[in-house]
């Protein structure tokens, strides 16, 4: 568990210090990004669960709103008729969606020990029906494009000119991918310390969270 999380931690490091370098802070190179990453994981990651599930619920709040907001401004460029068999072909996005519902099983399953709650189905697939329909929402807009496209949730969202003030709106709306793998850092991060927790004594744990933060922020910047 601990090799798999710390894994995990690595490779999504990765994945959201360049999402962010890519979508948002363009004029920054990914050492500052990765390593402001990693930092205010540590510090969350080291407070309560409590905390950290406060934080998390509500800016679930925000996601929700601004999943709702996104779908609405995308209806007139739906096309139902994209949707059909073909749609076993999308490598891309078929396969990122199975990963993304992959990672929220795991999420819940990092999140209902961690409150000492009952586990609770119903939360699971609702989260992961809205994976589904969003999977569907895509596809129905780019088709065989989302085969090329490294973004293609963020890509739908560059047809909309709403506001004419309001630059690059997608960043809006990518906010959603940012927060949800920001907060499954967050609680890959409080697990590794979990574990550690039972094996060693309070001051060896900050040392080898310490130790273990800059081997992972080096290695985030190898892959």
């Amino acid at each position: 568990m601990l090799i798999t999380s710390l894994f995990l931690l690595t490779y999504f490091l990765n994945k959201v210090t360049y999402f962010i370098g890519d979508n948002v802070l363009r004029e920054y190179s990914t050492i500052p990004i990765a390593f402001s990453l990693l930092l205010s994981i540590f510090i969350l990651g080291n407070k309560g669960y409590h905390t950290i599930i406060k934080v998390i619920i509500i800016s679930s709040y925000f996601i929700l709103f601004n999943l709702l907001l996104g779908f609405i401004l995308v209806i007139p460029y739906i096309n139902i008729s994209n949707i059909n068999i073909s749609i076993l072909n999308t490598n891309n996005l078929f396969i990122n969606t199975i990963i993304y519902v992959l990672l929220l099983t795991y999420c819940y399953f990092l999140i209902y020990p961690i409150t000492n709650t009952k586990f609770k189905l119903k939360d699971l697939l609702f989260s992961n029906s809205l994976n589904i329909i969003n999977f569907l929402l895509i596809y129905s807009i780019l088709n065989i494009l989302t085969n090329y496209l490294k973004y293609p949730y963020i890509t739908i969202f560059k047809k909309i000119n709403l506001i004419n003030f309001i630059e690059r709106i997608q960043i809006i709306f990518s906010l959603n991918y940012l927060y949800i793998f920001y907060f499954l850092l967050i609680l890959i991060f409080y697990q590794i310390k979990s574990i550690l927790k039972t094996k060693l004594k309070s001051k060896q744990l900050h040392i080898t969270l310490i130790v273990i933060s800059i081997l992972i922020f080096l290695c985030s910047l190898i892959f």
